[in-house]
């Protein structure tokens, strides 16, 4: 699952969204060496700024391209809870599925159709019952609505009822993106996003 704007990315951990499209910030911009100071074009305004500011203020302009990715896929990103069924004692009730496994998903929508929730294969693969959490703390039932296990990858639905508001990434083509250009991928490893409010890391396309 690819985008440029933002960017969805399946692996570890499970599939979580990214970023890496157009407000992606470029090279870093050419300096002239110090020993040759330019003169300023009184067509341009602003003399040209020394290297150091030059680069400050890249790093400042990066810096706030990669808060608003992440910001822009936060919500997009949810806790996928695998439950089961335990073994009820003999003669006793049997006892309410408990969580035994979970992963990350990203909710969906095509062409007018959802909300859907796109995870990997192996996060809801043997599950009972299914749950997410949403940015917001809620937690939904959710079921299987398709899944491929060739591309480790499964689409889910909301059983029941369905929030009133939800925001679906957006998807892009993952053949736009080239080597050594960042990502940065949300979502649930180690559980940390356990309350539905998923974290982030920031990487490279590696290949």
């Amino acid at each position: 699952l690819a985008s440029t704007g933002p960017l969805l990315a399946p692996g570890s951990p499970s599939t979580g969204a990214a970023w890496a499209g157009p407000d992606a910030p470029g090279p870093v911009p050419a300096v002239a060496p110090a020993s040759k100071p330019t003169t300023a074009d009184p067509k341009a305004g602003k003399p040209p700024k020394d290297p150091d500011e030059l680069a400050l203020a890249f790093a400042e302009s990066a810096d706030a391209s990669l808060v608003k990715a992440v910001a822009s896929v936060k919500e997009s990103s949810v806790t996928v809870w695998s439950l089961r069924n335990p073994k009820a004692p003999a003669g006793q009730p049997a006892p309410p599925p408990r969580r035994e496994g979970g992963g990350s998903g990203v909710f969906t929508s095509w062409k007018g159709k959802g909300p859907c929730i796109v995870t990997n294969e192996h996060v809801i693969r043997g599950a009972d019952k299914l749950e997410i959490v949403m940015f917001d703390g809620t937690t939904w039932e959710v079921k299987l609505k398709d899944h491929v296990v060739q591309y480790d990858i499964a689409l889910l639905e909301f059983a029941k009822e369905k929030p009133k508001t939800y925001r679906p990434a957006k998807f892009g083509k993952s053949q736009s993106l080239v080597e050594g250009q960042w990502v940065i991928a949300t979502g649930n490893p180690f559980f940390l996003g356990a309350d539905g409010c998923c974290v982030a890391t920031l990487g490279v396309v590696s290949g």
